[in-house]
């Protein structure tokens, strides 16, 4: 089960089921380019998205299994909580 379905059945509402950074980042008419299936943009834009489009709607925590947006966290009134998903893919880093 996914975590996100846990949170929602423990009655945490608001998951949004596609990539935020990706809706965030389209919103502010930035270029995603698609290879091999994953999504890629300016790496700045792309690591900042997430604690961009947390502050402007007011986001109170953010959860995520990925280390590389926290330092992008410590100026908002969003909390950042990384959770660490032993059986996470490794995916290709971002060139």
């Amino acid at each position: 089960m996914l975590i996100a379905d846990q949170l929602y059945d423990l009655g945490f509402q608001g998951m949004q089921p596609r990539s935020l950074k990706q809706k965030h980042l389209e919103a502010n008419g930035e270029c995603i380019e698609w290879r091999g299936g994953l999504p890629y943009a300016d790496e700045d834009k792309w690591n900042s998205a997430k604690s961009e489009y947390c502050e402007k709607v007011g986001i109170d925590f953010m959860i995520d299994d990925s280390p590389i947006y926290l330092e992008t966290f410590h100026d908002i009134d969003t909390t950042y909580l990384h959770v660490i998903n032993q059986g996470r893919e490794i995916c290709e880093v971002r060139q």
